[in-house]
């Protein structure tokens, strides 16, 4: 008895150390997004969790999946800037914490099945930015699991219709916003990405 209780005792440790780090994880986020974010002339619209549903206060089930309480695990914040009568420019930011599901088990889209995930040694976690000339956009192709770890991998790309749509965009590793100096080579990118895609995007300062 008193092993299960020295077990649970260091599960609820790790537990503890693990929400810690996710806070501070989720804020290096949220500060590189709004830091990079300020360097353009284009507004925050808001976010949405692309793998989790929603536990918003007051409103959720008891029956929802354990990450609907975690949704950062794969996120979208979109900003857009208005040209004119329904013509508009989107640019989203993508986290993708861990890529096990997308990398995993194809025959499965269980996402309550852990043990079809890549192995978290084999997973990555990633940041992305998509730009094209409309509003918010579903990127359906985010749903195929294919699709997505074409656009995810060293050099990748975005499916071809969404190419022929005009969208555009990069994926890194999410290291990539550790610091001050990436975080601004990333700024660059997109500006070069919007620029050489007649995409009117520009650097109205840098930090």
């Amino acid at each position: 008895m008193n092993s299960t209780h020295k077990q649970i005792d260091e599960v609820l440790l790790n537990v503890r150390k693990a929400y810690r780090l996710l806070h501070d994880y989720q804020r290096m986020v949220l500060d590189a997004v709004g830091y990079i974010g300020s360097q353009l002339d284009i507004s925050y619209n808001g976010g949405w969790s692309r793998f989790a549903g929603d536990a918003r206060s007051g409103y959720a089930k008891l029956y929802q999946s354990s990450w609907d309480w975690l949704p950062m695990v794969f996120y979208e914040f979109h900003f857009v800037k208005c040209l004119g009568a329904n013509d508009f420019l989107s640019l989203s930011f993508l986290i993708i914490s861990d890529t096990g599901f997308i990398e995993g088990d194809d025959a499965t889209n269980d996402k309550g099945n852990i043990s079809a995930f890549a192995p978290v040694e084999k997973s990555s976690t990633k940041f992305a930015f998509i730009i094209r000339r409309t509003h918010w956009d579903r990127l359906e192709f985010m749903e195929d699991k294919v699709k997505m770890r074409d656009f995810i991998k060293e050099g990748g790309s975005l499916p071809d219709d969404r190419v022929t749509a005009g969208f555009v965009g990069k994926c890194y590793d999410l290291s990539c916003l550790a610091s001050e100096d990436q975080a601004n080579r990333v700024a660059d990118d997109i500006v070069a990405l919007a620029k050489a895609n007649a995409l009117p995007l520009e650097r109205v300062k840098k930090l």
